[in-house]
């Protein structure tokens, strides 16, 4: 993207998809957590003395240093790689829409704040990961700062009615449904609850387990506990060795293809889950036969165990469940082995944060809690003899894969738009604490997990779901700009829809012209301001500002202009037509012709224009378009 007719000083928040090349001037580009999902954003801008700006909250998953550019990874999986570093100084917090001060400092110092203390001379180095700006510096990043934001399917790129039609199928009274979550990125686009169900009722997984005990195994092959899939099943279950299932592999286990016979349901009623899955037969030769085994799961934390030499439960929590901020309850046996076939309970949202996270490649705000290859391994199709992966559902047909569990509980993960649906049945907790006895002995001593059977029709669900999602992958990713102009400038003929922000950054005396006739355009008046006298036409307006700046907004039918807020905090503004915007200032009907003088010394303040509690001289009004004769 190209500033047409822009040579003076640029304030430009990069959120999408954009190279920005040859900008003449000091320009600023002011990198905030709203950088839109997986954007990939390169600055080549080698004119001037230009200002990277990352504002307080932001978080950076990684950084890559070379002798003269730097990439920057968020935890969003957005990447901004700035080149020509030597024409650049980097401000730590602060936000320029605020006024809010920074620190700011060259390349050296910028790199050496991530750990580079020489930048090389070739090649890359790794910089510092998880680290967070706050006020003035950087710091580490804290993981429980994770919020859920409620969004229209609209602004996250969904149509209301694909969204609809896969909630309202859902909702179907004979599927049981106690809740439904649909998100993209941390944002919930559908949420539903049945009755006497909210975002705090706990659901339980049955099987959508068993790919939380894949993701743990995989954090233990990331830590070298396991040095691979292909190890023999001996180096972790010693007492197999020289028997018939000696030749058995841990991928083959993962992959439920383990050869050996299972109980089915059977399991389920044992005091020890584990010694009755050991003990097990071999039936086929293991590789050959996919058999969908509970008891080839219930294995996997046994292997963890022995391992890393801690309980399973231990090393989950630390490394998977307490980083994601989650508080879960897995269920025992009576021997006190995890069932890691089954017996999840989390809240809805918890397993939401679970699907994101794998969505993400294995990342969570700013920390790795499995390797990227780890998933891309385990959510492939292992083989042609089943679409089924480590301990996931995978498909030929979707470009997304499943965690599935008895009666319908379900999670969709579709990680090339970090989408995720999850979906849970009526759940009751019968009995006291968490330790399964289901032994019909003493109807007093009985504990497990019962749902209500909502199995939905798994081609219908998965279509609705890919209809509703692909549409955000048609969502034109260069089509947005926000910019906060600062100097005398003419902004023309940027496609897409764009904000233009006016705060009280614009310098003194600064004359803006924005001609921006494609799209539907906003200006956002940043809470604060302070605007001295107005002009208004049949299709335009000018601003006088109360330091003499000046901006003309022509084609003005095609902006939405909201009042109070800031987009680089999320402070929510209130939006007028133009046509109301004009009456804000005590124009009540715009001229067919000639120019109308709106009212003067207006602050903008909690969404609302008010009277100014101070006199302000009043300034030319700098005229730069035809529209006002």
């Amino acid at each position: 993207m190209t500033l047409n007719s822009s040579s003076s000083n640029d304030v430009i928040i990069a959120t999408n998809n954009k190279t920005y090349r040859g900008l003449g001037g000091d320009d600023t580009y002011i990198i905030t957590k709203f950088v839109q999902n997986n954007a990939k954003i390169n600055i080549v801008d080698t004119e001037g003395q230009n200002t990277i700006q990352l504002v307080e909250g932001l978080t950076i998953f990684s950084t890559t240093f070379a002798s003269n550019a730097v990439s920057l990874e968020l935890t969003n999986g957005a990447v901004i790689t700035i080149n020509g570093t030597d024409n650049f100084s980097f401000d730590l917090g602060g936000n320029l829409t605020k006024t809010t001060s920074a620190m700011s400092v060259d390349f050296p110092s910028f790199a050496d704040s991530f750990g580079v203390s020489n930048l090389p001379e070739k090649g890359i180095l790794q910089g510092k990961s998880g680290i967070e700006v706050s006020s003035q510096n950087l710091i580490e990043a804290s993981s429980d700062n994770f919020s859920w934001k409620l969004n229209s399917p609209e602004s996250s790129g969904f149509r209301s009615e694909d969204v609809d039609a896969l909630m309202n199928y859902l909702k179907t009274p004979s599927l049981s449904t106690q809740a439904a979550i649909l998100i993209k990125g941390n944002n919930i686009i559908a949420e539903y609850y049945s009755d006497a169900f909210d975002n705090k009722s706990m659901a339980t997984s049955w099987s959508v387990a068993k790919s939380f005990a894949s993701t743990v195994v995989g954090v233990a092959n990331d830590e070298g506990y396991i040095l691979s899939v292909n190890d023999p099943i001996t180096n972790y279950i010693p007492q197999w060795e020289n028997t018939e299932k000696d030749t058995i592999s841990l991928k083959q286990l993962l992959g439920m293809r383990s050869g050996m016979v299972d109980s089915v349901v059977s399991v389920y009623y044992s005091s020890d889950m584990v010694s009755q899955s050991l003990g097990r037969s071999i039936t086929n030769e293991p590789g050959s036969v996919f058999s969908y085994s509970n008891e080839d799961s219930m294995l996997l934390g046994h292997i963890v165990e022995n391992a890393t030499g801690m309980k399973f439960q231990d090393y989950a929590d630390s490394r998977l469940f307490d980083p994601l901020g989650i508080n879960e309850t897995w269920w025992t046996d009576q021997a006190g082995n995890t069932l890691t076939y089954a017996g999840l309970d989390m809240t809805p949202r918890e397993f939401a944060r679970f699907g994101l996270m794998v969505a993400q490649e294995g990342r969570w705000q700013g920390q790795q809690i499995v390797s990227s290859s780890w998933l891309d391994v385990a959510t492939q199709t292992y083989d042609d003899i089943a679409n089924y992966g480590f301990q996931w559902w995978t498909s030929n047909t979707y470009p997304f894969f499943q965690a599935l569990g008895l009666d319908g509980q379900y999670i969709y993960v579709w990680p090339d738009t970090d989408i995720v649906l999850v979906r849970f049945t009526f759940y009751e907790h019968i009995g006291e604490g968490s330790t399964v006895r289901v032994v019909r002995g003493d109807d007093n001593d009985i504990s497990y997990h019962s749902t209500t059977s909502g199995n939905a029709n798994g081609s219908i669900l998965a279509s609705l779901f890919n209809d509703a999602g692909k549409e955000t992958q048609n969502e034109e990713k260069d089509s947005h700009e926000i910019i906060v102009p600062t100097g005398k400038s003419t902004y023309r003929g940027l496609e897409g829809n764009d904000t233009y922000i006016i705060s009280k950054a614009i310098n003194s005396n600064a004359v803006i012209n924005i001609v921006d006739t494609e799209g539907e355009n906003t200006v956002q008046l940043v809470d604060g301001l302070t605007i001295s006298s107005s002009k208004f036409a049949s299709n335009a307006v000018s601003l006088s500002l109360s330091n003499g700046a000046s901006i003309t907004i022509s084609g003005a039918d095609k902006f939405s202009f909201d009042i109070g807020g800031n987009a680089t905090t999320a402070i929510e503004a209130i939006e007028k037509d133009f046509l109301s915007f004009a009456k804000m200032f005590g124009v009540e009907d715009l001229p067919e012709s000639g120019t109308l003088s709106g009212s003067t010394n207006q602050t903008v303040s909690e969404r609302i224009l008010t009277d100014s509690p101070v006199s302000f001289a009043e300034f030319d009004i700098i005229i730069v378009s035809s529209d006002f004769g």
